[in-house]
């Protein structure tokens, strides 16, 4: 740990009231962190398509932080793509991250021209010189119909020009660590970045991470159970504290933090690993 691990943090747009009082609180104190870019979500079927330009914008122009906006392929249409593109690449946005996305409700494919990330992978690198992200899944999808879908799905974003992969969350570290080599071993060349989520909330966040596949131990659950709110946070820090140290220890040289618009948990990642 003598080189500084990087770091890059995730936003969410806010929807209400209370959420943008809390992204207001917290959006400072987290750019202090010096991330190396930032990332900003993008809501089902472009739910929050506004709130991501906007929130990106005030990142870029107020406070000098590169950023990599989220676009989904649901319900995208070639020309709409076209237009996102050169809104943000007026803001000086070379970064995107290239997402199926979430379907929403009485979704149908029709509602887009693009049926897989790959393909907004390569439609992207046709319309400008950009550094695409993408999604990937140590732990498995819950679309997967095999256990290869992991790597495979991988393999096609990786041909269709991505620079680099994001991964979900986890917190069981060896199965990231496992699924990095396997991916050497297959020859997919794209840097994969841990995809890190403090415990901020265990009720939502375990819930979420469940229905994202992430591995949910029963021994990670009982570390929260009958926990006073001082003592949630405790058991969070100690928690993620101990992930980042070990994939430190085991050469991970840039951490992908979903802040959930928090401040706390995230500089304590940072101070952990400085």
């Amino acid at each position: 740990m003598t080189q500084r691990t990087r770091i890059s943090l995730e936003f969410f747009p806010p929807r209400t009231s209370t959420a943008k009082a809390l992204l207001s609180a917290n959006l400072a104190p987290l750019l202090r962190l010096a991330p190396a870019f930032a990332t900003v979500s993008y809501g089902a079927g472009g739910s929050t398509r506004d709130g991501t330009f906007d929130l990106v914008r005030q990142i870029t122009e107020e406070h000098g932080i590169d950023c990599a906006p989220h676009l989904s392929c649901v319900g995208m249409s070639k020309h709409a793509l076209g237009t996102h593109i050169q809104d943000y690449l007026k803001l000086g946005i070379t970064r995107i991250v290239a997402l199926r996305g979430d379907q929403p409700s009485g979704y149908a494919s029709a509602s887009g021209e693009f049926e897989s990330s790959w393909e907004l992978v390569a439609a992207l690198k046709d319309i400008a010189d950009l550094e695409v992200a993408v999604g990937c899944y140590p732990e498995g999808h819950p679309d997967d119909m095999h256990p290869d879908d992991r790597f495979t799905y991988l393999e096609k974003k990786a041909d269709a020009g991505a620079d680099v992969a994001i991964s979900q969350m986890f917190f069981e570290t060896r199965h990231f660590l496992e699924f990095r080599e396997r991916c050497a071993r297959r020859r997919i060349a794209l840097p994969v970045l841990p995809g890190i989520m403090p415990i901020h909330d265990a009720k939502q966040v375990l819930a979420f991470a469940t229905k994202c596949g992430a591995v949910i131990t029963p021994a990670l659950r009982a570390r929260f159970e009958g926990t006073t709110h001082d003592d949630a946070f405790a058991v969070a820090r100690d928690i993620v504290v101990e992930q980042v140290r070990a994939l430190v220890a085991e050469g991970v040289e840039h951490l992908h933090i979903y802040t959930l618009d928090r401040h706390a948990l995230a500089a304590e990642i940072c101070r952990a690993i400085t």
